[in-house]
Formats: C-alpha cells, sequence, structure tokens
C-alpha cells in the first residue's frame, strides 16, 4: 500500500495524513477527542499512531503498528524546505527508507539501531513491513523553530551536507 505524505509540526499534517491511508484502503480510522491519536481497523493491522505539537514549529510523531500490509509512505516534495525531521527506529525489525529514485537508502546492517534525517525538500520515504512489529519516533522541526531556538547548527555527520539554514535539501542515516 503507497501512501503520499508531507510533514509539517502542525496538527493538520496527522489528519491529512489519516485521510490519505482511509482514501487508499477505504477504511476509516478511529481519532480521539484531541485529534492526535489514531488506531485503525484490524484488517489493516494492530496499533497507532500519536501527533503532539509541543509548541509552534516542534512536533513529535510516534507510530506503534503491526500491519497486515505493508506500507510505503512516500514523501511530497516541498519546494520551501520549511521542515527537518529525525527518525529513530526503536523496534526490534528493520525499517526501510528509500530515495528520490526509489532506490534503499543504505542504513548499515541493523537500521533499528539508526538515526534517519531529512528534510522536506528531499522525496523518498520510509517502508513499513508486513506483519512486523515497527516502532518509530520522528522529531519534526521547524526551520523558523531552529534559528529561534538553536543560535548555532551544525550538521556535519558522515561527511558535508548543505546549509540547511540557506535551504539546503539533505537526506541522510546512520548508525
Amino acid at each position: 500500500m503507497k501512501v503520499n505524505f508531507y510533514f509539517t509540526t502542525e496538527k493538520q499534517w496527522i489528519l491529512d495524513l489519516i485521510h490519505s491511508v482511509e482514501k487508499r484502503t477505504g477504511f476509516k480510522a478511529q481519532i480521539t477527542e484531541n485529534y492526535n491519536s489514531v488506531t485503525w481497523k484490524p484488517i489493516l493491522g494492530e496499533g497507532h499512531l500519536s501527533f503532539m505539537e509541543i509548541e509552534e514549529g516542534l512536533a513529535i510523531f510516534k507510530a506503534d503498528v503491526l500491519l497486515r500490509h505493508e506500507l510505503r509512505m512516500v514523501n511530497e516534495i516541498v519546494k520551501s524546505n520549511d521542515y527537518f525531521l529525525i527518525l529513530f527506529s526503536v523496534s526490534l525489525e528493520q525499517a526501510y527508507f528509500f530515495n528520490e529514485e526509489g532506490e534503499k537508502v543504505n542504513v548499515g546492517k541493523d537500521f533499528s539501531k539508526a538515526i534517519y534525517y531529512s528534510t522536506c525538500g528531499i522525496g523518498g520515504g520510509l517502508i513499513y513491513a508486513k506483519d512486523k512489529k515497527m516502532r518509530t519516533v520522528v522529531v519534526i522541526v521547524s526551520r523558523n523553530w531552529i534559528l529561534r531556538k538553536i543560535r548555532f547548527l551544525n550538521l556535519t555527520i558522515k561527511g558535508e551536507i548543505p546549509d540547511y539554514h540557506k535551504n539546503g535539501a539533505f537526506q541522510k542515516a546512520f548508525n
């Protein structure tokens, strides 16, 4: 199952993601009253997704799922490149990432211990495997939040990457 998405730090993000999954599957999700937690029909799988906007420009998304179908989440490229995500895999199972060309991103031997980061100016995405317990925690940050809260940002892990302050898009993984 392929679902297109974008990322932002606003609550509308999870509602749009839910709508995209519902449209693709034909199944309605069960959403909590404050619209920040979702569970799916058993035919889709078990578990839940949750989203919390900590403050303007900073949010956390958590997924704890066991899906009946592979879920390929494809990031829609946003030219403004205003958001940055850091994804932590906290499951025992391997999650897979792919780049704009659809090729798997090399994250070493065991992504279950890796960290993936990307800006929204680059395509690609994440694959949640079928019938495997997958847990991820994603920190989503806006450029404005970084500029307001962090005086110095140096993201030179495993080689040079473009300057995010100047709208440089990048995507890396390490473990």
